[in-house]
């Protein structure tokens, strides 16, 4: 618990999470207040209220994500190793499973704060821009309010669910490189690269990237099947996966740059 706390207490202390947040209120503004329901040809956006708007955003959300959780990877575990400090942890009596716990629970914490923060942000902006509106959109659909809500929240709080295993994928990458550029480029740019093959429908539900972008859908749409199902399985195992390898490899790791 004690490593745990010092984890947290280096990602509120540092500045990355506040400027992520800032990052994400900049793009919320400018997306959110330059739009005109009914008169931006430049947009597939349709709702016409602020209810509304949160998960409509929830594709910005997903992009920034893909940057913010490798830079903030190999920043706690890539820079603190190249540092020299990864291993003074160590020298209280404490193991390393314990330790790498720890930064898998301060990167839970990182993505349900700027979760939070992104979902309440759009909701008052999206309010204040357009007014709270009397039922809840989302492409062609038609919710009451009571119903949006919960759809929206729940979307977000599946939406974290993948983006956990995407972050400790980052930790099993940063373990193996030691390296925060090769970090930061190389996660980015296979999930990069994983969306750009979302179009190829056959391998979807097998894809990281795939559920990154698309789980939450299946919960809006009510209309899991097949592939929702093998979708939400597979986000699971690569959890499974990607911690079992993260707990080896740190277990492995030479802790002498």
């Amino acid at each position: 618990m004690k490593l745990f706390k010092n984890e947290c207490y280096k990602l509120f202390r540092t500045k990355k999470l506040y400027i992520f947040a800032g990052i994400h209120l900049f793009f919320i503004v400018v997306n959110l207040l330059s739009y005109k329901p009914g008169l931006d040809e430049d947009t597939i956006w349709t709702f016409t209220n602020g209810q509304s708007a949160p998960l409509a955003l929830a594709e910005i959300y997903v992009q920034f994500m893909m940057f913010f959780i490798p830079i903030f990877i190999a920043d706690t575990i890539s820079r603190e190793y190249q540092q020299g400090t990864l291993k003074l942890s160590l020298l209280y009596p404490v193991d390393r499973n314990q330790l790498i716990k720890a930064k898998i629970m301060s990167l839970m914490v990182m993505i349900l704060s700027l979760t939070v923060f992104f979902l309440v942000v759009s909701y008052a902006l999206g309010v204040y821009h357009l007014g709270w509106g009397n039922v809840f959109e989302y492409e062609g659909l038609s919710y009451g309010t009571i119903k949006g809500i919960f759809i929206t929240i729940g979307s977000y709080l599946i939406l974290t669910v993948p983006a956990m295993a995407y972050g400790i994928f980052v930790i099993c990458l940063a373990l193996m490189t030691g390296d925060q550029i090769s970090t930061i480029i190389g996660s980015s740019g296979l999930m990069i690269l994983g969306m750009n093959l979302n179009g190829i429908s056959i391998g979807n539900p097998y894809s990281p990237a795939y559920h990154f972008s698309y789980l939450y859908r299946f919960f809006v749409f009510e209309n899991m099947g097949r592939d929702g199902i093998i979708a939400i399985i597979m986000t699971f195992v690569y959890l499974f996966i990607f911690t079992s390898i993260s707990f080896l490899s740190f277990k492995k790791k030479d802790l002498v740059y």
